[in-house]
């Protein structure tokens, strides 16, 4: 934090959160060289990994899950300039038809 007057303050916070579903523990994430300043990263600085219409997923420069989302949605998405990414989804998992556009927030990390 910096307040008005430039003074610096910084306070971290550890997080427990679940354990990654199965689905993404067994995919496997290699990286052999990082060099970020060459990297491709979004505005939110990740990478984004569709492996089904079920598994999508979102990695940061050093090959750690980030983010992950549950429900169905088809292989076309845009990770939009402000790190957002729109999703074509399904209303209910029974519909022959993906019909619904979903914005779905991501915050940079």
């Amino acid at each position: 934090m910096t307040d008005e007057s430039g003074n610096q303050q910084t306070k971290t916070f550890k997080i427990k959160t679940a354990n990654l579903p199965k689905w993404i523990r067994s995919f496997p994430i290699k990286v052999t060289v990082k060099d970020k300043a060459k990297m491709n990263l979004g505005s939110n600085e990740l990478t984004v990994l569709n492996i089904t219409t079920k598994q999508t997923f979102a990695v940061d420069g050093d090959g750690e899950v980030r983010w992950y989302y549950l429900h169905w949605n088809e292989h076309i998405f845009e990770q939009l300039n402000n790190g957002h990414i729109l999703l074509f989804n399904k209303i209910k998992s029974g519909d022959e038809k993906y019909n619904m556009l979903r914005v779905v927030l991501v915050k940079s990390f």
